[in-house]
């Protein structure tokens, strides 16, 4: 990881552990408005992509997680 982004690791994670694919994401993200490619999934999961504000929620909400949890590592 660069340091731009510092919940990549953790949304890869809770991802797999729901047995969900990158495309699945992106779709599902797409479902409340957030359009992102499956490339830049990939980017955010690696740490190359910075994330905004409004895909944290939306992917927390997605991961079964809170915000702080993709943020912090803590209060999952």
């Amino acid at each position: 990881m660069n340091g731009k982004n510092i919940t990549g690791a953790r949304v890869a994670k809770l991802r797999k552990e729901l047995g969900m694919t990158q495309s699945d994401l992106m779709k599902a993200l797409a479902k409340q408005e957030v359009h992102i490619r499956r490339t830049d999934i990939t980017k955010l999961e690696i740490g190359t992509r910075c994330v905004r504000d409004y895909e944290v929620l939306a992917v927390s909400k997605i991961l079964k997680t809170t915000p702080q949890y993709l943020l912090t590592g803590r209060g999952k």
